[in-house]
Formats: structure tokens, sequence, C-alpha cells
């Protein structure tokens, strides 16, 4: 009987996936992003990665990351929001995470809702586009969202930095990361993880 040597056989395997293993590392996955340009908004949607940099601001688009007091009312608002800026699908080409304070917004995390007693405070996260409705008039089409009349379970915002406005006394800028889901129409729940805003760095 002729002896089949399989020493052969193991080299042509180590030379394979040594040649895989090569090919990864001049290949990374293409949904890490490249360095971003802050300020900028990013995070995987279904594992999916959507960046948002506002030096890559063109036509019609929104940026802020931001904390303000509402007028003469004792309230501050968290302003968190952007437009994909790596060409995303276009119903889920907007994002915003907006919701009020009784209090100045701290480096701290906060879980939306957020209660005021027993009542929630106002809160919203939002995934949609924007529909033109006129020369001076456009609508948000929602695609997927977490508010107080239509909870998606908790949404976790925490807060990092904040960086005060050289002008406007109550106005910060905002650092920090964020996660949590949202909920389509359907009741489909939409997976946001990884979400990192940066005002600098």
């Amino acid at each position: 009987m002729k002896r089949i040597s399989i020493q052969p056989l193991i080299i042509f395997l180590f030379v394979l996936f040594g040649s895989c293993s090569k090919d990864s590392e001049n290949n990374p996955d293409i949904d890490q992003p490249e360095k971003l340009i802050a300020p900028y908004i990013t995070m995987k949607i279904d594992g999916k990665l959507w960046t948002s940099e506002r030096s890559k601001e063109a036509g019609f688009f929104y940026f802020d990351l931001n904390t303000d007091k509402y007028g003469n009312v004792k309230k501050f608002l968290v302003n968190i929001r952007g437009t994909s800026t790596n060409e995303f699908t276009q119903d889920q080409d907007f994002f915003a995470i907006n919701f009020d304070l009784l209090s100045p917004t701290e480096i701290k995390q906060y879980e939306l809702p957020l209660l005021d007693g027993t009542e929630s405070l106002n809160y919203f996260v939002q995934l949609g586009h924007w529909k033109k409705e006129s020369d001076n008039s456009s609508s948000l089409i929602p695609y997927a969202v977490n508010q107080y009349h239509k909870p998606a379970g908790p949404f976790k915002v925490n807060i990092t930095a904040l960086t005060p406005d050289a002008k406007t006394q109550n106005l910060k800028y905002l650092s920090g990361t964020f996660e949590g889901d949202l909920k389509k129409e359907d009741g489909t729940l939409i997976k946001i993880t990884e979400g990192k805003f940066v005002w600098e760095e």
C-alpha cells in the first residue's frame, strides 16, 4: 500500500490561512469608520455604520451637539442631531436625540424616559428623513422612533464632556455616547449600538 504524506497538505493549509490573514489586514472591515473630523456623530444601526460630520455639510443639512436653557422657563434642552454623510439609506438619513431636563445638563448618564415625579419629561429619539414640501418647508418622515408616547425600552445617553460657548451663558457643546432601541410603525425594533457624539478631540 502506498503511504500518503500529509506534510505537504499541512504546509499548503498554513500558507493559505496565512495569506487570508494578511488580506484581512490589508482590507479591514468596511464598517469600521475612517478617521472622522470633529464635531461628528457615529453609530451602528442594526450593525451597519452611520456617520455625520459637520465638516461635510452640503445642501439640506442638520447638525447640532448642544444643550441650552429655554428662555425664561426653568428647563434645559439636550439637542443631538445630524444628517448622514456616509451615503446611508435615504429613509434613515436623519437622526436626532432631544430631551428636557429640569436642571443644567451634567456629565452623567441619562436613561430615557426621564421622570418629573410620575410624569415623563418630553423626549424623542428619531431616525428618518426630511421630505421637501415647498421652497420654504420640509417635514420629517419617521423611519423608527423612541418617544414618550411610543416607548421602545430605555435609551441611554451618557454625557462625557461639556464645552461652554464663549458668548452665550447657558449654551454648551456636548460629547458622549448613546445606545438603545427604536420602534418602527409595524412594531419592529431597530437596535442602535456604539453611538458616539464628539464636539472636539
